[in-house]
């Protein structure tokens, strides 16, 4: 949800409903269901663009926000973005699209998976060292990014950063046992 630019409630509700109806009507043991950190990155890139926070200022002078009409319209953009996603998705499932996929060479797969991974990475960062760096978007976003995380690293919140550490410590030794 933190990801995607909503509220955490519909964070909850994307990863159990899922879930619990491939249970019912899955067919296969071996897939994953349920909410990916690169399409909700996509999903909030789309919904703050398409609903920044200057749109929804109450009081030009002292720049207030409207965070629940702000919040409201941003889950109509996420709504909205995923039915039109599922809806093109079905289109090039009936026109039987899915045979570009064997043209797609193995070097160029681990390159998009690596560089996900790398673009869910930094966009934890800030939670990691609870700083709040500017929004960018468009070419080098991560690097610019990533500079202004080191910018901002001498206003690190050590709690935020003891979890965090605690926390990424516990998950690595948890899965090599």
């Amino acid at each position: 949800a933190f990801l995607a630019s909503v509220r955490p409630v519909f964070g909850l509700y994307t990863s159990l409903y899922p879930v619990l109806i491939y249970f019912i009507f899955g067919t296969s043991r071996h897939i994953s269901i349920g909410t990916f950190a690169v399409i909700s990155i996509m999903v909030g890139g789309v919904t703050e663009r398409l609903a920044p926070d200057s749109d929804f200022m109450t009081n030009g002078t002292n720049r207030t926000v409207n965070i629940d009409a702000r919040d409201s319209y941003r889950v109509q953009v996420a709504c909205s973005l995923t039915a039109l996603a599922g809806i093109f998705q079905i289109l090039l499932g009936i026109v039987r699209f899915g045979f570009v996929v064997t043209y797609l060479s193995e070097p160029l797969a681990r390159g998009y998976t690596t560089a996900a991974a790398c673009h869910v990475c930094v966009s934890q960062l800030k939670y990691l060292f609870g700083v709040r760096p500017a929004r960018f978007a468009g070419p080098f976003a991560i690097i610019y990014t990533l500079v202004d995380i080191c910018k901002l690293l001498p206003q690190t919140r050590a709690p935020e950063l003891v979890i965090s550490l605690v926390a990424i410590t516990v998950l690595i030794v948890v899965k090599e046992i």
